[in-house]
């Protein structure tokens, strides 16, 4: 029998899948000898709570352009605990040592070898070679970094057209990297893991499946432009959101922001567990300014695509449950709960058998979603002032 994870009145559900088999998870108390036991015993312990706080900040609002940050698009730590960000606006590369003292810069604006147009992510293979995506120039550029200066050593085209996509550069278990992006298939593009070897050529592929449309509620706009029709694409506003996780070696996660129920994929795209918590049944209310900004926007749609009053999305009181869901080094998958403003960030952290880790809360103004390296005893990511001032953090988790 499978055994999970609860505390009292959580309601926490895991269901674990094979190809062939279905286990339904029993509820049992975490570190306990038995699964499914009943009795007059102590009320359950809830899982552990790890809190974070900020050990390094890099970055000024005026300063030295290697401490000025536009546009931090990707975050990578090396074996060494140095620091690489991706900084969009400047088209290069920064390397930061441990204790957030600047090193050296790798790249610059082009389309020559080792230069960049529109970097985002940042990847170490097993040879500890350094791979940036590099969106504008369609392809990967690979780095060997010594002690003061990297040098550029190949390039490998992307096998797609996606190149605006934002994606994590990861590798799967024979070392290929995994070339994530849309592909066009009939009248409707699909998401896909493809495998590249170091010439571009695809030695494996596959295709996540997409989720419907129906359960975002997303309202599709056809207006006539010269050119001929065009779609815009509304949302309601705190509205259900497509949430998507790419981990190591080619796991992914998949879960619609309204509901606490997360679909966990293999490398092969077979469907391993289900995550669910039906206790969780919403998320953070909706403050008054929050209302007011939405209602704003709505009013703005409104009048753009000559909405009437039954068409324009209502402002809910509550967000939904989800915000995002991450990957850790150790493949645990974080699921971010949604907060007030000003409210110290919360995950759900799961381990790869389906049970609750542990749950985990940091600073408010730190963003661990698209950008951040999370390992178990620190997290490398961006955090914005009240002036919207990008800097990056090093957290420490207890």
């Amino acid at each position: 029998m499978w055994c999970g994870s609860a505390s009292a009145g959580q309601g926490v559900l895991a269901h674990v899948l094979r190809p062939s088999i279905r286990l339904f998870a029993s509820l049992c108390i975490a570190g306990s000898a038995t699964c499914g036991t009943t009795g007059d015993s102590a009320a359950p312990a809830g899982p552990p709570q790890r809190t974070a706080s900020v050990d390094l900040r890099i970055g000024v609002e005026e300063g030295g352009d290697e401490e000025t940050f536009s546009g931090v698009t990707g975050l990578a730590l090396d074996a060494r605990g140095r620091i690489y960000a991706a900084d969009r606006a400047s088209s290069e590369v920064r390397v930061f040592a441990p204790d957030g003292t600047f090193r050296f810069r790798i790249g610059r604006q082009g389309a020559g070898p080792g230069e960049f147009n529109g970097l985002c992510c940042l990847g170490f293979d097993r040879t500890g070679r350094l791979w940036v995506r590099d969106g504008g120039n369609a392809r990967y550029n690979v780095f060997a970094v010594g002690d003061d200066a990297a040098s550029f050593l190949f390039s490998v085209r992307m096998a797609h057209a996606d190149v605006n996509f934002w994606a994590p550069v990861h590798f799967d278990d024979t070392g290929h990297v995994i070339d994530i992006g849309h592909r066009p298939r009939g009248d409707r593009l699909d998401l896909v893991h493809l495998h590249l070897d170091t010439t571009g050529v695809v030695v494996d592929s596959v295709n996540i499946p997409a989720t419907p449309t129906d359960s975002i509620g997303v309202r599709v706009i056809e207006l006539a432009t010269p050119q001929g029709m065009a779609r815009r694409y509304l949302y309601p506003p705190f509205g259900p959101l497509e949430l998507l996780a790419h981990g190591s070696g080619g796991e992914y996660a998949k879960a619609v922001s309204s509901v606490y129920r997360i679909a966990w994929y293999d490398p092969d795209g077979v469907l391993q567990r289900v995550i669910e918590r039906p206790d969780v049944q919403t998320g953070a209310a909706v403050t008054a300014e929050e209302r007011a900004q939405a209602e704003e926007r709505s009013s703005r749609d409104a009048q753009r695509f000559n909405l009437s009053a039954s068409e324009r999305f209502p402002v809910p009181d509550h967000k939904p449950p989800l915000s995002s869901l991450a990957f850790d080094d150790r493949t645990r998958l974080w699921v971010m709960r949604s907060v007030e403003p000003g409210s110290p960030r919360r995950a759900d952290v799961w381990a790869g058998d389906g049970t609750l880790a542990f749950t985990a809360e940091w600073p408010a103004d730190i963003d661990l979603r698209l950008h951040a390296v999370i390992t178990d005893s620190i997290a490398i990511a961006v955090a914005r002032d009240s002036l919207d001032v990008e800097r990056i953090v090093r957290l420490r988790w207890n």
